[in-house]
C-alpha cells in the first residue's frame, strides 16, 4: 500500500457498512470530523499517522482500509527469518508474528544456548500485559521478580510481563522456546 489517495472511498464504505456517522468515526479515531470529511471526498490525502489512527480506531488493518485483500494464511519459516542475536550467539530470537494494534499479539520462536543468562536489568514489556512461555526442547529457568521457575521440556508459564523477568539456560543443550505476548 503506497498511495493513500483512494482511502476516502473505502473509509466511507466501511463507515456506511457499520452505520457510523462522521462524529462516531471522529470519536473512535481522534481525527476531526472536518478532516475525515475531506479524506472521504478526496480533498485531502491523509498522512501515515492519520491512516494508522483511522485503522486503529475502526479496529481494522491497513490492508482493509486500502481495500487490499488480506492473505488468508501466513506461513513462516525460521530459516527464512533474520533472528535477533545476542551475547555472541547464545540467544536467537525470531519474531514469527510481529505485534500489530489490530490483534495485540506477538509470537516469538527462540533458541537459548547453554549458558545463556539474561537477567542484568531484567526485561519488561510495555505494550503487552501477559506473557506465555513454553519450552519445547531442553530446559529454561524463568526469573520473575525474586522468584525463579524451572521449566523442562513440555512445560510452560504465564505471568504479568510488566513484572521484571529474565531467562537462564543452565542445561547442557539448546532450549527451544516460544513466547506469546498479549
Amino acid at each position: 500500500m503506497n498511495d493513500f489517495s483512494s482511502i476516502g472511498e473505502r473509509l466511507k464504505a466501511i463507515r456506511d457498512s457499520r452505520n457510523l456517522n462522521l462524529n462516531d468515526v471522529s470519536e473512535l479515531t481522534g481525527i476531526s470530523k472536518a478532516m475525515l470529511s475531506k479524506i472521504e471526498r478526496g480533498e485531502s490525502v491523509p498522512s501515515i499517522t492519520t491512516v494508522w489512527k483511522i485503522a486503529n480506531g475502526l479496529q481494522i488493518t491497513l490492508n482493509d482500509l486500502a481495500g487490499e485483500p488480506e492473505p488468508q494464511y501466513i506461513v513462516k519459516n525460521i530459516n527464512e527469518l533474520k533472528p535477533l542475536v545476542e551475547d555472541e550467539g547464545l540467544f536467537y530470537l525470531y519474531n514469527m508474528f510481529p505485534f500489530t494494534p489490530m490483534n495485540g499479539i506477538q509470537v516469538f520462536y527462540s533458541v537459548f544456548k547453554p549458558g545463556y543468562h539474561y537477567k542484568p536489568d531484567m526485561f519488561v514489556h510495555r505494550q503487552s500485559s501477559k506473557e506465555y512461555c513454553i519450552v519445547y526442547k531442553g530446559e529454561l529457568d524463568v526469573t520473575i521478580g525474586e522468584k525463579t521457575f524451572h521449566l523442562s521440556e513440555g512445560c510452560g508459564i504465564d505471568f504479568d510481563c510488566k513484572e521484571k523477568h529474565g531467562y537462564i539456560n543452565q542445561g547442557s543443550e539448546d532450549a527451544i522456546v516460544s513466547f506469546f505476548l498479549i
